[in-house]
């Protein structure tokens, strides 16, 4: 065996195919040919002296001896990019790549508030958004693919760096006018409740509201994103939760949905900001986090 002709993109090939298990996706990923990424993953098999990947007509797999090695190469691949950062660190706060993960129910009305003065603060900055689930986001942030998450204080994070950011009310809204403007959980009509689909954050936070000793089986839709929900009330089939930032978005349905504030001030989600406990360049994550939490705090109240 003879890695010494193995480069650091040698392994981002073979964790990429080894991730997504498919030839033609990592490919396009990787912003390479299809034949190019087989000859690459070819010759790290002959310097391996092993097969990584069993191929089939129809699917790709690890083998045994690739089982093994991934593994161990994504702990290689994450230790280099700490030493890249490690580096860079000494350069200007806040420049270079900054590959940022955002749950999918705040990217979009975070965004726009804090965008423009990353721009201005920090010019050699270049941010990389990433949206979706939490579970993936956090997954991606273990393995050296982001650098940092904002969501919503829903998981255990012993294992990660935290900063608190800001607390989010959520919002009742309804096509319905109802009698009272400011609202209790007991006016909620449960049995009209629409939300996001399951492993979404704020449907479990929602259910966690509402359903605290009822079963949660009357909810009859599901939508796969908040606009779409959003939606889906404007059209008269349900209520839902919608977090302060989504209500001061500028969106046409806003005329005909009605947002009902709570009594209670704790009836909504606190955002944080969270990273790997070795991440190297903590003074940039501070940075970021205190120019999100100005920005974001004439929103918030």
């Amino acid at each position: 065996m003879n890695i010494n002709q193995l480069t650091f993109r040698d392994i981002e090939y073979l964790i990429t195919v080894a991730e997504l298990l498919h030839f033609g996706e990592s490919a396009k990923k990787l912003h390479v040919s299809q034949p190019t990424l087989s000859e690459q993953i070819k010759k790290c098999e002959g310097l391996f002296g092993k097969s990584i990947f069993e191929r089939g007509s129809k699917y790709v797999k690890l083998t045994s001896e690739g089982e093994v090695l991934i593994p161990e190469l994504k702990r290689i691949w994450l230790e280099a990019s700490k030493l890249t950062n490690m580096i860079d660190s000494t350069s200007d706060p806040l420049s270079g790549e900054f590959k940022l993960g955002i749950i999918a129910t705040l990217a979009p009305y975070l965004t726009p508030y804090i965008l423009l003065e990353l721009k201005k603060q920090y010019p050699k900055l270049s941010l990389f958004l990433f949206e979706g689930l939490t579970d993936h986001l956090l997954s991606l942030l273990q393995d050296g693919k982001l650098d940092g998450v904002i969501a919503s204080k829903t998981f255990p994070f012993d294992n990660y760096l935290v900063y608190d950011l800001f607390f989010e009310p959520f919002f009742y809204g309804t096509t319905h006018k109802l009698d009272s403007h400011i609202l209790t959980l007991g006016d909620v009509k449960k049995d009209q409740l629409l939300l996001l689909e399951e492993g979404n954050c704020l449907t479990d936070e929602t259910l966690e509201l509402c359903f605290r000793s009822k079963p949660k089986n009357n909810i009859k839709t599901q939508a796969t994103s908040l606009e779409t929900l959003r939606q889906m009330v404007a059209l008269g089939l349900g209520d839902s939760f919608f977090p302060l930032l989504s209500v001061k978005s500028n969106n046409i349905s806003k005329k005909l949905i009605q947002y009902y504030p709570f009594k209670d001030h704790k009836l909504g989600r606190s955002i944080i900001f969270v990273t790997r406990n070795s991440y190297p360049k903590k003074e940039n994550i501070r940075l970021f986090v205190q120019l999100i939490k100005k920005e974001i705090q004439h929103a918030i109240h």
